[in-house]
């Protein structure tokens, strides 16, 4: 498990690994929770659309990350090839 000790980490590694199919991540953030991402495969429409990138914008991250962190709404990143989702738990 990665652990991260702020917002622009977190948004680093997100940006890093939502692109990779079959992927699943776990990271501590610094107040204990914990964000994992995994691949999904349901029918909500996805948050973040970034066609033809391996790695996604930090400016693209910036607000879905913030508000994720406060209100603890997944979010799903379509990067044309894979749609993963972000949740978070206590830990």
């Amino acid at each position: 498990m990665e652990v991260v000790s702020n917002i622009q980490e977190l948004i680093r590694v997100i940006g890093a690994n939502s692109s990779k199919e079959g992927t699943s991540v776990e990271i501590k953030i610094w107040d204990g929770r914990v964000v994992r991402g995994s691949n999904y495969k349901g029918s909500k429409r996805p948050e973040i659309v970034s066609v033809g990138t391996t790695r996604i914008d930090s400016n693209l991250l910036w607000s879905h990350v913030n508000s994720f962190l406060k209100t603890g709404e997944s979010f799903i990143i379509n990067n044309g090839q894979v749609l993963f989702e972000w949740t978070i738990e206590e830990s």
